[in-house]
């Protein structure tokens, strides 16, 4: 097997985080350690391609939350980060 990015396949997502379930209404704050900033991913693998880096403090928008791995849309984009790296904010009941 090659290391070409191509070769990662998004459908083993749900094999890498099967936590993940979809929530509504759900938003969240990029909140790592040390500051930093993040990059969203095509699926739930650092090995998968870059969508984006989103700056720490920014609020993005919950679509699935995981025990390993969120999705995130923000200004239009979609991928996924470590939970680890957001600070969830459950919505108003």
């Amino acid at each position: 097997s090659s290391d070409k990015p191509e070769d990662y396949v998004q459908d083993n997502t749900r094999l890498l985080d099967p936590t993940l379930t979809q929530v509504e209404g759900w938003i969240a704050t990029v909140d790592t350690p040390d500051g930093s900033s993040i990059f969203i991913n095509e699926g739930c693998s650092t090995a998968a391609p870059e969508v984006r880096e989103i700056q720490h403090g920014t609020t993005v928008t919950l679509m699935e939350k995981g025990d390993i791995w969120c999705l995130i849309t923000y200004e239009g984009d979609e991928g996924y980060c470590l939970t680890s790296q957001l600070k969830l904010i459950a919505p108003e009941q």
